[in-house]
């Protein structure tokens, strides 16, 4: 996508648009999250993963016949030290989330340099821009000087592009340009590629969203916590409430006109969104946590 590049102020041949997970996937021959690993069987690459709570990767993983090795979170956050153990001479490519579906880690440094470097790593920043930590990792910066770093980025959580299915990738010219030969033809239409050219022009206005967005997750998940929810601390534009009633809880929400993401016997994923909505959600007589 040309201007994506110059206007972050990366080397030529940095970046490749495009719905990248596909030709990470057939490339490398691995994919997924919670974090991931892939081993391989004959024929096969091996993928490390997360464990899953929302991601596509796993499905494109199994398409192209990946061997997918998951590994699961500690307390809803990255389990480092399991993952970098799970890493065979068979591991082709290693995915994780970073901040992860909610959470975040500041300890992907430390994870990078027990990698081999024949190992690709798959950074999913997809919620780069709503990260607050003291000491959040950027991918993008990190690529320079990790040959086997490929970060991702998208234009569908920050600028509000979901619809229009486009992102991008950040790898140092050697890797981008093998990507570039198995990536989907055609991935971005032109009102996708000149909608995301835009939304870099003006970048004023997404970010000024995004800090409200922020405010708002801060203010719902201490009133949430006040009430007797668990709530696990977010990196993102949502919530997510660890519970095994997430199915009933869910129904008596969407009863009240709320709509919430359940994953039976798991949690609820709560999306932030106006103040008044989420006062609703706060305030509603159903919000009283199930019983523990």
């Amino acid at each position: 996508m040309a201007g994506t590049g110059s206007a972050r102020g990366l080397e030529k041949g940095a970046v490749l648009a495009g719905r990248l997970l596909a030709a990470v996937a057939g490339d490398q021959d691995g994919g997924g999250c919670t974090a991931g690993v892939v081993p391989a069987g004959v024929g096969a690459a091996v993928g490390l993963f997360e464990s899953v709570r929302y991601r596509l990767d796993p499905i494109v993983a199994r398409m192209v016949g990946a061997v997918q090795v998951e590994v699961p979170l500690a307390e809803g956050v990255h389990d480092l030290d399991a993952m970098a153990a799970a890493i065979t001479p068979r591991t082709r490519a290693v995915f994780l989330c970073e901040p992860n579906n909610p959470t975040g880690t500041a300890e992907l440094e430390w994870f990078l340099d027990r990698v081999p470097g024949d190992v690709l790593v798959v950074l999913d920043e997809a919620y780069f821009e709503f990260y607050r930590s003291p000491g959040a990792p950027d991918g993008v910066a990190l690529h320079h000087e990790r040959p086997n770093l490929l970060a991702l980025r998208t234009f569908s959580k920050a600028y509000g592009l979901a619809g229009l299915r486009v992102g991008y990738g950040v790898a140092q010219p050697v890797i981008a340009e093998a990507l570039r030969k198995c990536a989907v033809p055609c991935g971005v239409g032109r009102i996708a590629e000149e909608a995301a050219l835009a939304a870099l022009r003006v970048e004023t206005e997404p970010f000024e969203r995004v800090e409200r967005i922020v405010a708002e997750r801060e203010r719902t998940r201490a009133a949430l916590l006040g009430l007797g929810w668990e709530v696990l601390p977010s990196e993102t534009h949502f919530l997510w409430l660890p519970t095994g009633e997430a199915e009933s809880v869910a129904a008596q929400w969407e009863r009240r006109g709320l709509l919430v993401r359940a994953f039976p016997g798991s949690g609820l994923r709560v999306t932030l969104s106006s103040p008044d909505a989420n006062d609703l959600l706060i305030t509603a007589k159903e919000t009283a946590p199930p019983a523990r």
